[in-house]
């Protein structure tokens, strides 16, 4: 057998061994991204049912869980349907409110941007009072308000943007959020 034909049959073999590597690890990959989307929906699932606990321990009533809301945008002019669903609709005395259940190290805490911009949509969107976060690996249920004195409606920031700007911004950020969080980036 001649030096090249025997180069030849090992490069062949080395290209085969470098594509079955890409294959195999490709798929270990995604059953990796698998097992970690399981296990952050088992989290999630489990939180919410614990949340429904912890919000009746703080007094208040469930109202609705899984509670859609279709919100209607314009874009040039034309309407356009966002459809939203929060955790559960909760009521407290005379005041009814939308509590996100957020589970992790990172979701629960306002300064995460996702969260933040979740529950500024929901401000927004939703006709309620108000909007809770709950952390139920704390067993903290905090009201989420704007600064006294502004609302996003009526005081845009920085007197440049109106309502509409500001909601389109907060779409713009969930879905860059969304996008993220799905491992579409």
């Amino acid at each position: 057998m001649s030096v090249k034909l025997v180069a030849w049959q090992w490069l062949a073999g080395m290209c085969g061994v470098v594509a079955a590597t890409h294959v195999v690890s490709g798929w270990l990959r995604t059953q990796i991204r698998r097992v970690h989307v399981l296990r952050r929906s088992r989290r999630a699932l489990a939180g919410e049912y614990a949340a429904q606990g912890l919000l009746q321990n703080h007094g208040y009533t469930l109202v609705q869980s899984q509670a859609t809301h279709r919100w209607h945008l314009e874009l040039d002019g034309q309407p356009v349907p966002i459809d939203l669903r929060a955790d559960y609709i909760v009521r407290r005395g005379a005041r009814t409110l939308v509590a996100e259940v957020k589970t992790g190290a990172v979701a629960p805490n306002i300064t995460h941007a996702p969260t933040r911009r979740q529950l500024l949509e929901y401000m927004l969107a939703f006709d309620v009072d108000g909007v809770l976060l709950v952390n139920v690996e704390d067993g903290a249920v905090q009201e989420v308000c704007l600064p006294q004195g502004r609302t996003a409606l009526s005081q845009p920031p920085h007197g440049r943007f109106g309502r509409w700007e500001l909601a389109a911004g907060i779409l713009v950020g969930a879905a860059v959020a969304s996008l993220y969080w799905l491992g579409i980036h």
